[in-house]
């Protein structure tokens, strides 16, 4: 049995790493992984050309992680396979498959998608397809003819089951390029624009150990920047010092781009961030608190002000992210976020919609 899982990134870049799909390659036993295949797709290939380059793989299943960015063209893809290939087993997971199953089965007309984290539930239906059995009852999954479209998502218990896709080179790692770095899944809290909560309050850590030989291998790769996955990596604020520490310790020479919540931000870490070669990017969304209220985020504009200001003392380049459009906010309100951020002097402001 031949399987593909097929990544369509946002752009060619070095973030465009297929991590997800390492991550699922990872945990397959050996003789899947032997005969998986990992394909990047960028959205200015013509659908055509991506579908022939598929194809061509042979394979006898297709999965694709789905994002807000890549669903419409991805489940377009794979109905056309389905035309083309009746017989090819065609599976997704990700956000998108997770938030809404039985609209992307049917859009996609895919055989079944896996609601959650991946990597358990994936290597069960693979498992059995090797060996012609049912997949009814595998945890978050969902089978195209099953009448319950919504079961619990899948959420693996214990990390330190889950091999590394860097460790074990299942995702290519060349030279002097950027990585996506995974230290935790999960957020402490879970608010209304953002799936990294899952639904599930609170952070599992990867093993410290394995992070640490993970970066160790960054080094010996020149790997020349990482984005650490973790949407807030100081809290707890103790967490975030003890990861900050690992990597000065280990690798200093590396650029890291870091996501961190401003109230947790206090002197220690800030002096931990200084000695870094880093960017750190703080959410702020809206400078309303009224606004916040319904996406379940609070702010202190005072602490917020001190802690930048701290930052910017300390010489830590720091950005800010404002979202327009939000319920409750018009252009007017929008403008005296945009003023607000500006007045913190942020090295760059990212706007969403």
């Amino acid at each position: 049995m031949h399987i593909i899982i097929a990544t369509l990134h946002v752009r060619a870049s070095a973030q465009a790493i297929p991590l997800a799909a390492g991550c699922l390659k990872a945990f397959l036993p050996v003789d899947l992984q032997q005969n998986t295949q990992l394909v990047d797709l960028y959205p200015d290939q013509h659908d055509a050309e991506t579908i022939e380059k598929l194809l061509q793989t042979q394979a006898d299943v297709i999965a694709f992680p789905l994002y807000v960015w890549n669903r419409q063209q991805i489940l377009q893809l794979s109905s056309r396979l389905r035309q083309l290939k009746p017989d090819l087993v065609l599976v997704a997971g990700g956000p998108e498959a997770s938030a809404d199953s039985s609209r992307v089965i049917a859009e996609g007309a895919l055989d079944a998608v896996i609601r959650g984290e991946g990597e358990e539930a994936f290597a069960e239906l693979l498992t059995r397809l090797s060996q012609g059995k049912t997949l009814a009852g595998i945890s978050g999954l969902v089978v195209a003819d099953q009448k319950e479209q919504n079961p619990r998502a899948a959420v693996c218990s214990d990390l330190a089951r889950l091999p590394s896709p860097w460790l074990t080179e299942g995702i290519p790692l060349p030279p002097e390029s950027g990585i996506l770095w995974e230290v935790a899944r999960g957020c402490h809290f879970n608010c209304a624009f953002c799936y990294d909560a899952k639904g599930h309050q609170g952070v599992r850590p990867l093993p410290f150990e394995r992070l640490r030989r993970e970066l160790q291998l960054f080094v010996e790769q020149r790997v020349a920047q990482i984005w650490i996955l973790d949407s807030t990596f100081n809290a707890p604020p103790g967490r975030g010092k003890k990861l900050l520490e690992l990597l000065l310790e280990t690798a200093p020479q590396i650029h890291y781009h870091i996501e961190a919540k401003a109230d947790f931000l206090d002197d220690e870490i800030i002096a931990l961030l200084a000695q870094l070669s880093c960017s750190v990017q703080i959410g702020l969304q809206s400078a309303d608190p009224e606004v916040l209220i319904p996406l379940r985020r609070k702010l202190n504009k005072k602490l917020l002000e001190q802690n930048l200001h701290k930052l910017s003392q300390a010489g830590v380049t720091f950005g800010l992210d404002l979202i327009y459009g939000l319920p409750g906010d018009n252009h007017s309100g929008f403008q005296k976020s945009l003023d607000f951020a500006l007045d913190q002097q942020p090295n760059q402001i990212d706007i969403f919609p």
